[in-house]
């Protein structure tokens, strides 16, 4: 069995820096969703390349979002302040839209072969639309978790401490968590084409890995063949990924000057399961976390007892 990565008999078309940087795919979802798994098993084909989570639009997002307020406040009475008082808009965008350029280009440019730039930053889920206002040929992979599960590796991982955000987060404020991100992922969703929105669940993945990655092949148009598939999820073995602390990324900018790659600390990889939350989660955080969220997981796919799949399993949207 042989890995994209050791060679292809397919010719694979190679883009220039600045086409990837301007039709990035970028997975999205709640936090401890399996988005790194996935991103993971999307790179280790070799015409897809990517970095470490770089959070750009969790940054520059709400700057996208302040010129709109701006745009809306020059037409009324409001005290013209803010960052229009300095740019014009389109002036503003174009910046923010080479920013984004420059900051890809470096890890497109180690991947010469790659003719797809894929992102992963879960929260870039609550900035769809402002994305696309950027980056119009921008596509999204929204992978969607039982709330249950994201709620017990969230608390997880606040008592593991390698998120510090998270050691307050009780099962309420997790599951909000949860709900936030995902109603904004497929609200945004249900404005797109399925050319440029597609859902898939983790647990879809952690049943059939290789299906769900032919049904993303198919999304990105690229050719990889069930073989392959099959090769890449052996390479990212859940087990094997735990004890080397996942694939490195090469880190670059102020954090690269010593030339690390990094890993995944302790506790970010726990159990690779899909029902573990059973044991994780008392009866009652259970029931919190079901009432909180139960509207949205029904619509998602999922029951009191979990993920639901329907007779395709596909809940792209048209």
């Amino acid at each position: 069995m042989t890995s994209l990565k050791s060679g292809s008999s397919s010719a694979i078309s190679t883009n220039d820096p600045a086409s990837l940087a301007l039709a990035p795919v970028f997975i999205v979802g709640a936090p401890r969703s399996g988005t790194t798994w996935l991103q993971r098993l999307l790179l280790e084909h070799p015409a897809i390349c990517g970095g470490q989570e770089s959070h750009f639009f969790v940054r520059f997002g709400p700057v996208l979002r302040t010129i709109e307020k701006e745009q809306a406040a020059a037409s009324s009475d409001a005290r013209a302040v803010g960052l229009l008082c300095y740019w014009q808009v389109d002036a503003l965008q174009a910046e923010l839209r080479g920013l984004w350029c420059r900051t890809m280009r470096p890890v497109i440019e180690q991947h010469p072969e790659a003719s797809v730039l894929l992102e992963k930053s879960p929260a870039h889920a609550l900035f769809i639309d402002e994305i696309r206002r950027l980056l119009p040929a921008a596509r999204f992979i929204h992978l969607i978790r039982d709330s249950r599960a994201v709620t017990a590796s969230i608390l997880a991982a606040g008592r593991d401490g390698w998120v510090t955000r998270w050691g307050s987060f009780g099962a309420r404020r997790a599951a909000h968590h949860w709900r936030r991100h995902v109603a904004a992922a497929r609200q945004a969703g249900q404005s797109m084409d399925a050319s440029s929105y597609m859902e898939l669940h983790y647990e879809a993945l952690h049943r059939d890995a290789s299906a769900e990655l032919q049904r993303v092949f198919a999304f990105l148009k690229l050719p990889c063949t069930a073989e392959q598939t099959a090769a890449m999820v052996e390479a990212q073995r859940f087990d094997r990924q735990k004890q080397t602390g996942g694939s490195a990324f090469v880190i670059g900018g102020e954090l690269g000057r010593t030339a690390r790659k990094t890993v995944e600390p302790a506790g970010f990889f726990r159990r690779g399961q899909t029902d573990s939350w059973r044991q994780d989660l008392n009866v009652v955080q259970r029931w919190l976390v079901w009432r909180i969220t139960r509207h949205l997981m029904r619509d998602a796919g999922y029951d009191t007892r979990g993920w639901r799949p329907t007779g395709t399993d596909d809940h792209t949207q048209a």
